[in-house]
């Protein structure tokens, strides 16, 4: 689904086996982990900017090579520490999806949730994580500083300028395996 046994790869291979690992359950019996959370937020980080596109318009062998280059940026940042990471939250960590491993029929292929802003700034990353939830009490959380998982983020093109109490919304899709996050104001 995402990113990244690290994190992102383990969830896509885990998402790709789970249909086959339905069908081989004995009655009563349960998938591990019974459905995954992915939370999101609001950050305002230079650094992810800085790092995710080639800046400046400095010259090479005479090309102003920057934007061409800037095409082809991968829009999500994966092998991310959010906890070392230089950034300012603006908002509260928010359910972004819920994908059902035991019951897929639940689950929706895209989603708008609404954000609110708890800090003015100009928003640049929407930084995300996940929760696998072996059951209704057990959870992997691989946003912990003390976890070898790390976080991904999707890096804005333009960053958002916003004020506190303000809302906006992130519309989630998310397709074989694969998930894409985009700011609407």
């Amino acid at each position: 689904m995402l990113a990244y046994i690290s994190k992102t790869q383990g969830i896509k291979r885990l998402l790709n086996y789970v249909p086959v690992s339905r069908c081989l359950l004995q009655s009563g019996g349960k998938i591990f982990p019974q459905y995954v959370l992915m939370f999101g937020m609001l950050v305002q980080s230079q650094t992810l900017v800085e790092e995710s596109a080639v800046q400046g318009t400095e010259h090479t062998l005479g090309l102003n090579i920057a934007p061409f280059i800037n095409q082809f940026q991968v829009p999500i940042r994966v092998c991310l520490g959010l906890s070392s990471l230089p950034c300012v939250p603006l908002s509260e960590p928010v359910e972004l999806l819920r994908l059902d491993l035991m019951t897929p029929y639940l689950n929706t292929s895209n989603r708008e949730v609404k954000v609110r802003v708890c800090r003015s700034g100009r928003v640049t990353a929407v930084p995300f994580w996940f929760h696998l939830c072996l059951d209704d009490e057990v959870r992997l959380d691989t946003s912990g500083e003390a976890s070898h998982w790390k976080q991904a983020a999707v890096v804005l093109d333009h960053p958002i300028q916003v004020e506190t109490g303000e809302e906006l919304v992130l519309s989630v899709e998310h397709r074989k395996s694969n998930v894409s996050i985009t700011v609407k104001q």
